[in-house]
């Protein structure tokens, strides 16, 4: 993910910006497998809507989750990097005709979120920071993002994908739909990445790695799968209300 001091884009938000990134949210290229995957996603929010009343969408592009936190009677912050898909989340939520005091888009990164949230959100407002879609895949700077959210000291909760073969399979013919240059897989002890020429490199870390770099930022996650191929990491609280007791 990724103002001001970052504002400066990544070779990541250059490839989202370009509207090559498009192609990833294209629903006629998803496969079964993708489609599953995003139907697992939304009953993780489900299960979790009692735990908070403001859902804080990271890499929320034109507003993926507005519709649903409107529709569960939530309030709405997204964050998203990429100028362009910022205003047309903006422009979606008043085409809704949605309260703008509710319901609000800001160009930044997930590198400031905690400073977002101290501004943004109200001390006692519960809040869940939610990574939809493998948009954490793409940070450039993981480790900066896991401090920031250390210092946010609110519930986390990031959707990924798992390292399996069938989870990476399904995964490579999602991205051979999208049609991009030169798709290569990259394995190493860290996650198994996709990247092409054209610029799309989406990393799914292994859980005991991003749990460990989360730890060194003083951030505890656990890891948690759901669907067929998802992975999430999630906050000790939000791990509770999905795993039961």
């Amino acid at each position: 993910m990724t103002p001001a001091a970052s504002l400066a884009p990544s070779a990541s938000d250059r490839f989202y910006a370009s509207g090559l990134g498009d192609r990833l949210v294209d629903e006629r290229r998803y496969p079964t497998g993708i489609q599953e995957f995003l139907s697992a996603e939304k009953k993780l929010l489900i299960a979790l809507r009692p735990m908070f009343t403001t859902l804080v969408e990271v890499g929320c592009m034109d507003g993926r989750h507005v519709d649903w936190a409107s529709a569960h009677k939530k309030n709405y912050l997204g964050v998203e990097p990429v100028s362009r898909y910022a205003v047309a989340a903006r422009r979606s939520i008043r085409c809704a005709s949605l309260d703008p005091a509710r319901y609000r888009v800001l160009e930044n990164t997930a590198e400031h979120l905690d400073e977002i949230l101290a501004e943004r959100v109200r001390p006692r407002e519960r809040c869940l920071v939610f990574f939809p879609f493998n948009s954490f895949g793409n940070a450039q700077h993981p480790a900066r993002i896991l401090g920031a959210l250390a210092r946010t000291g609110r519930p986390v909760l990031i959707s990924s994908y798992r390292t399996t073969r069938l989870a990476t399979r399904i995964r490579r013919g999602y991205y051979e739909r999208c049609a991009y240059r030169s798709l290569r897989q990259e394995i190493s002890t860290e996650c198994t990445r996709f990247v092409t020429d054209d610029g799309l490199s989406s990393a799914a870390y292994r859980p005991r790695f991003l749990a460990r770099l989360a730890a060194a930022s003083g951030l505890d996650l656990i890891p948690i799968r759901f669907g067929q191929i998802g992975l999430a990491f999630a906050s000790p609280s939000v791990a509770r209300r999905l795993t039961g007791p």
